[in-house]
């Protein structure tokens, strides 16, 4: 017999439906029951697991060796800084001892040669190590030209820490005391500075003379 084209789409939808029906159907059941289907399912969920539990230990170990870095930079730092106190302690143990010591050779040269002591000399040692002191600057700045002044300047001032010293001497012999030295060396100011002035008067007269 004959079927017309609307009775065949009309059939074929028929069949269509039912086997689509009986598939999901089937389909259902199969992933229900098949022990194919769980052991693939029970796969799958222990790989993802898996990598689930070495991601976790990964990110575990990372946070324990950064905690632990901290902890080594920490105690490394403490390190350190135990390190510069005690050179720190060093230093000011070795200050001590040179003050102590300076101290020490100041006194045994005070009752040695007490007239080293007297304020004359004391001055022109100092203004001395100033300008050695102002030298060593120099050089290290490589300031040659004033180093050259400064080593003329130094060669003055040895001779008149000698010259101090040599009137110092005498003085002490005479049985001069510190404070003789120190009243002397006020008159030999106050004569210079009378002598400055002198020749400043003298300069301005024979300016208007001429």
């Amino acid at each position: 017999f004959e079927l017309s084209e609307d009775d065949v789409k009309a059939a074929t939808k028929v069949v269509n439906d039912y086997a689509k029906k009986n598939w999901e159907k089937a389909a259902a059941l199969w992933r229900k029951d098949s022990e194919g289907h769980a052991s693939i399912k029970a796969s799958f969920e222990n790989e993802i697991s898996e990598k689930k539990k070495v991601a976790d230990d990964a990110a575990e170990a990372k946070r324990l060796e950064e905690d632990a870095g901290d902890e080594e930079k920490q105690k490394k730092l403490e390190e350190l800084e135990l390190k510069r106190a005690e050179k720190r302690k060093k230093a000011e143990a070795a200050e001590q001892l040179r003050l102590k010591r300076k101290q020490q050779l100041e006194e045994e040269r005070a009752q040695r040669d007490p007239w080293l002591n007297f304020p004359s000399v004391l001055a022109a040692e100092t203004h001395l190590a100033e300008l050695k002191e102002a030298r060593r600057d120099a050089n290290a700045k490589l300031e040659f030209d004033l180093s050259t002044q400064l080593t003329k300047d130094i060669s003055a001032a040895d001779r008149a820490l000698k010259k101090a010293t040599k009137t110092a001497r005498k003085l002490h012999k005479k049985g001069g005391t510190a404070a003789d030295d120190a009243a002397a060396k006020g008159k030999t100011a106050d004569s210079e500075a009378e002598d400055k002035e002198e020749k400043v008067d003298e300069q301005k007269e024979d300016k208007k003379k001429e």
